[in-house]
Parts: C-alpha cells; sequence; structure tokens
C-alpha cells in the first residue's frame, strides 16, 4: 500500500509499506509492517509476536541525516 511517513520535526516522506504475518508450530502469531521510501530505504518498522501466553512489539523508527559541508 501507500502512505505517508510524517517525522516529529513535521518532514513528510511518501512510502510504500509492506505487511507480512506468519504463523508458528508452537500457536504463536506474528506480523510485521515496513514503510519504505524512494530514496531514502527503510524508515519505520512495527513488528508483533503473540504467544498463547504473552505478547510483544517493537517499533523503529529511523531518520535520515544529512552531512552539512562548511563553506569559508
Amino acid at each position: 500500500t501507500d502512505e505517508v511517513f510524517e517525522t516529529v520535526a513535521g518532514k513528510v516522506y511518501p512510502c510504500i509499506v509492506v505487511e507480512m504475518s506468519f504463523d508458528g508450530k508452537d500457536e504463536s502469531k506474528g506480523s510485521s509492517k515496513r514503510w519504505y521510501s524512494p530514496g531514502v530505504g527503510l524508515i519505520k518498522e512495527v513488528i508483533e509476536v503473540k504467544t498463547p501466553t504473552e505478547g510483544f512489539r517493537t517499533e523503529i523508527s529511523f531518520q535520515k541525516t544529512e552531512t552539512i559541508k562548511k563553506t569559508k
């Protein structure tokens, strides 16, 4: 799917979103969702795993950094 990702600083990146789900042999289930932006790459990832007794969620956001060259 296509979405946009907005940073805390207000910068907006157009994204392609890839979603996956899986079932484990031990009745666990999980899903992942990744946001990719052209020219930037992976900018956000959310992974959720649920077992019969527990649930886990990991959310990671990346930021693009740029080097600014000083002029004399």
